[in-house]
């Protein structure tokens, strides 16, 4: 159950205004609620699924502690560029 609810938390959180969020706005407002929300459903559901698969492939070809290397590396990487890009911006 904790692995359940972090994983609603964090992925909520995260989601919150990004692009599909906005796609699904518009397409609501052109088409039946009803539907986009099916449609959005399914989709995110496969693309998690996807994800889901990928990281336990991983998680039983590798050792835990790689994973967890590997992750903080990324985020360093994202924090980095991110940081790069607004600089770029002023």
């Amino acid at each position: 159950m904790d692995a359940f609810l972090l994983s609603f938390g964090i992925i909520f959180i995260a989601e919150l205004g990004d692009k599909s969020q906005l796609m699904a706005l518009a397409f609501a407002a052109r088409y039946r609620a009803s539907v986009v929300l099916v449609a959005v459903t399914v989709a995110t559901l496969m693309v998690h699924a996807v994800s889901v698969l990928v990281g336990l492939t991983f998680a039983l070809a590798l050792p835990t502690a790689a994973i967890q290397v590997a992750a903080g590396v990324a985020f360093f990487g994202f924090a980095l560029w991110t940081l790069r890009g607004d600089e770029l911006d002023e």
